[in-house]
This record gives structure tokens, sequence and C-alpha cells, in this order.
């Protein structure tokens, strides 16, 4: 499926003077889930919410026709939302897979080994892991409170598309923060 949206992506890149350097991101973004990255601080982890998840906020909004850099910007800024909520819900499955996107230093300072899938889906851990993720969400909310920003300079069809994601993403993150370490239950 990957390769028939980046064959789309790169089709439409002329067309709608979506930038070269969002695809390369894109693609960074994908190999640092091959290379199994691990994601020792905040930055690291921001890095691959913005790899995997702005640049595709940037794309979409080139479509829609935003060429203001800082519209530009806030559609970054809702793919990196959108990628921390993902981080925040899948924390567990990915924690089971060998993987973990939560910034090591957080993990440190909750009293978790940084960056150890297996500490992360310990069950004993669930208050700790509830504790990083609610920070995490805290940042989202953050991330979520920008984008809503560039929505004014969107197309009607297009904001009201764009505002009714942002609301079901940043819901997710509610119920995850609401449900604590019972987050992950079902």
């Amino acid at each position: 499926p990957w390769g028939a949206a980046l064959t789309a992506s790169l089709r439409a890149a002329p067309e709608h003077r979506i930038p070269w350097a969002s695809a390369l991101e894109l693609l960074a973004g994908f190999a640092m889930d091959v290379n199994e990255r691990r994601y020792a601080t905040l930055d690291d982890t921001l890095l691959y919410c913005y790899r995997v998840a702005g640049v595709v906020g940037v794309m979409m909004a080139c479509i829609m026709g935003v060429r203001d850099r800082a519209v530009l910007r806030r559609a970054a800024d809702l793919g990196i939302a959108f990628q921390l909520t993902n981080i925040a819900r899948d924390v567990l499955d990915d924690a089971r897979n060998g993987r973990c996107y939560l910034p090591g230093e957080w993990l440190a300072a909750a009293g978790l080994p940084a960056a150890v899938p297996a500490a992360v889906a310990d069950p004993a851990a669930r208050k700790a892991v509830a504790g990083v993720v609610g920070r995490l969400l805290d940042l989202a909310d953050r991330y979520y409170a920008s984008a809503d920003q560039g929505l004014r300079a969107l197309r009607f069809r297009s904001a009201w598309a764009i505002a009714t994601a942002l609301g079901v993403y940043r819901d997710i993150g509610r119920v995850v923060r609401a449900r604590g370490e019972r987050a992950w239950d079902r």
C-alpha cells in the first residue's frame, strides 16, 4: 500500500507544487522504522513524527492549494499532533512489536529503562507509562492548538474535513488520558 501511495504522491507533486523535500523526509521516516531507531530524546520523537506525519500534512495542504509557509507549518503541526496521538494510543501494541517511540529520557525520569519496549509492555509499568503518555498528549494538545490556527486559511470544505479529523484525533487522546493506566485494556 505504501508503494501505491508514494507513486500517487510523486505523480501529484509537480501539479500541486509539493516540495520534493517532503517526499524525501517521508522516506527518511520510513527508514527510521526499518532501521529500528531508538528515540532517546523528545527531539528524536518529534523528528520521527515530522517525517512520518508532519510532511504528510504539508503535502495535503499543498494539494489543497496552500502556498503560505506559515500555514504549511500549521499543517505540519497537525501531522505531528496526529502522530503523537497514534504513539499514545498504540504504545503497548508497539512495545509488544519491539518498538518504542516514547522519549527515552522521559521513560528514565519515570523510572523505566529508556526506550526498552519490553519494559514499556510490562503490566507493572502501566502507571509510569500512563504518566509518560499523559505528557506526550499534553504536547500533542499544543500542536493541535497550533494546527487549529491554520484552518482559517483553507477553503471551507477542506477546513471542515481537516477540523473533523483534528477533533476525532484529539478525542482519541482525551480518551487515552481519561482512562489512564487502563487505556490499553481494550
